[in-house]
């Protein structure tokens, strides 16, 4: 090993101090960071590239483990844990930031994951919709978060800061899993919502929005009464109450039987039309 001698005077004394131009040997044990890294000499350690074992997962309980010391094979996407268990050195904390989300399964050939069912994404962080992201064709998957935040999303609500553009107070108070779980919004022919010109229910219903309400409107034979006036009626799942010229949907106009895969009616004896809304001539009238 060659060295340099320098000398230093510290007060009435001198020191003769012996500086190394030797680095040990590094990496050597860890594959040299199996050229997926950098090594840190003084530590004799890898700090992985990204997707080789990143420092970002070292995110355990104290004292846990990385995916791998020397780079040498990929890591996998991280999101929220679904399901884990409370860690009481972090103060019980849970949903930890976890490989695939706790969601798949980690390829280590590839970096990528392969989700379990019903899960979606990079790192299988996302809830599937039901009926695909298509909504089974009828409609749109959205998080959580953001139907909180859609006008026409079910169920109903008068909240004005539920509808369109974000809220400082609701933001502040946002769930762990705002942006986890999904839920389809059903498209609709006409206009959903509590106000006046809307109807409370959309065409496409179900959780997948696989299912479809037939034409409707007031009950004819019931002259005395309008069941499509929805005014200062609850919206069903009681947060939103209809205001002056609210509709509800009255499927077949009570007159008929709704097919809810085709959205036809099959009218009851006397009735006719696609909302079974018209009468035969014979009909006796209602008085």
């Amino acid at each position: 090993m060659e060295t340099n001698s320098s000398s230093s005077i510290t007060g009435n004394a001198q020191m003769d101090v012996q500086v190394s131009e030797a680095i040990g040997q590094g990496c050597l044990d860890n594959k040299d960071c199996s050229g997926h890294g950098t090594c840190d000499y003084c530590k004799q350690t890898c700090e992985c590239f990204e997707g080789w074992g990143s420092t970002t997962l070292d995110i355990h309980p104290p004292g846990g483990s990385r995916i791998n010391f020397d780079c040498s094979t990929r890591t996998c996407p991280v999101g929220s844990s679904w399901a884990d268990l409370p860690i009481s050195q972090l103060g019980n904390a849970a949903h930890m930031v976890e490989e695939c989300s706790n969601n798949g399964l980690c390829d280590r050939s590839s970096g990528g994951c392969t989700c379990f069912s019903g899960w979606e994404g990079d790192s299988c962080h996302r809830r599937s919709c039901p009926g695909g992201n298509d909504c089974s064709g009828h409609g749109v998957c959205m998080t959580i978060g953001d139907i909180s935040q859609t006008y026409e999303a079910l169920p109903l609500n008068n909240n004005s800061y539920l509808y369109g553009g974000r809220n400082v107070a609701h933001d502040s108070n946002e769930t762990w899993d705002h942006g986890i779980m999904q839920g389809c919004v059903c498209d609709s022919s006409w206009p959903v919502g509590l106000k006046a010109g809307e109807t409370q229910t959309p065409e496409y219903f179900g959780p997948d929005c696989s299912l479809r309400h037939c034409p409707g409107g007031d009950d004819p034979f019931t002259t005395w009464v309008d069941e499509s006036d929805c005014y200062n009626k609850t919206a069903e799942g009681g947060y939103g109450t209809g205001e002056v010229g609210n509709f509800c949907h009255i499927d077949c106009s009570n007159r008929g039987i709704c097919n809810y895969i085709t959205g036809d009616c099959e009218c009851f004896e006397g009735y006719r039309g696609p909302r079974c809304s018209q009468t035969y001539d014979w009909m006796p009238q209602a008085g």
